[in-house]
């Protein structure tokens, strides 16, 4: 699977700080792809705003995030329903998804 270098610097750029991540985090627009576990328990991590552009999440990719009060979709139900999630995505996460 050829990946992007954007893609690749992103996935690193967030790998890198997600022990720093507090609060609320929005997803780059343009992203495709929240990679298997991204947010893998990002404890203080209280919000996320994902962009209608991404079309699948990787497993674990929000695994543990014990604070993840608010998942908010910047599409449509019909979108949010069409992305491809990996087992677990969300798991022990207390959030609901907004759409």
């Amino acid at each position: 699977m050829n990946k992007s270098p954007k893609k690749v610097e992103y996935a690193a750029a967030v790998a890198a700080a997600k022990e720093y991540f507090a609060g609320s985090h929005t997803i780059k627009t343009g992203t495709k792809t929240v990679v298997e576990e991204a947010f893998n328990n990002c404890s203080r991590l209280t919000r996320i705003i994902i962009p209608n552009s991404v079309t699948s999440m990787g497993k674990r990719a929000f695994y543990g995030c014990t604070s993840l009060t608010n998942i908010t979709f910047e599409g449509t139900k019909a979108e949010w329903n069409a992305i491809t999630k990996g087992s677990s995505w969300n798991y022990n996460v207390p959030a609901t998804e907004i759409i």
